[in-house]
This record gives structure tokens, sequence and C-alpha cells, in this order.
């Protein structure tokens, strides 16, 4: 996606940052996996290069971003190579 076209990523009330053992990861198979994996909606997922231990997920409504960080906050979900992950 255009990054820079969407409502989403103007807006910092409608991300939430992902970190973890993402390093190897490129964007595209992050998005997989966590759409595979959770069960709320997003937009979108933005990471800026392969070697970063952190993403931004990015939501196209408050309400989709806030129930997002309620359910997850405090679930560590593993990683998309199938390893736990340390908090």
């Amino acid at each position: 996606p255009k990054y820079n076209e969407c409502l989403c990523c103007r807006n910092p009330e409608l991300s939430v940052m992902l970190y973890g053992n993402i390093n190897m990861l490129e964007e595209q198979d992050l998005e997989i996996w966590l759409r595979q994996t959770l069960k709320l909606p997003f937009e979108h997922i933005f990471k800026k290069k392969q070697c970063v231990g952190y993403a931004h997920i990015h939501f196209f409504k408050h309400e989709d971003t806030s129930d997002f960080f309620y359910v997850y906050k405090d679930i560590i979900l593993g990683d998309p190579m199938g390893n736990e992950t340390s908090e």
C-alpha cells in the first residue's frame, strides 16, 4: 500500500506498535502471519526494513485500534517461526 495516502498512516491514534522476534521478517510475511493469527481486523502493517525488531499495525477506525490494544496488550503471540518469545 502507499502508506502516505492512507488516513491511518497519518494518525498515530490508529496505530499500535508490535515488537519482538520479527527482525528477519519482511513486512509482507509479518502481515500474512498476523492476519492468520489475530482475530481482530487491521488495515496493514508498516515495518521500515528487514532487520528491525518492531512494526506498526495500522487500523482504519479508532475503535479497532482500541479493541486490538485491550485484547492483545498482555498476550505474547510467539513468532511466525513457531518460537516462543520472551517478555
